[in-house]
């Protein structure tokens, strides 16, 4: 997969997850696990892939 679709993917998450939270539709507990598991992707999966790919 594409680290841009894997990049675009994780900007929809977000704004999904916070247009959820902020309508009161999902929990304060799961908007931040939402959040943590795109900062893990952002950190460490998408560097490892741009690494790989060279």
């Amino acid at each position: 997969m594409s680290i841009k679709i894997i990049s675009i993917i994780l900007i929809i998450l977000i704004i999904t997850a916070l247009t959820l939270f902020v309508l009161g539709k999902i929990k304060p507990v799961v908007f931040w696990i939402i959040v943590g598991f795109a900062a893990l992707m952002a950190y460490k999966v998408i560097p490892y892939l741009r690494k790989k790919a060279n």
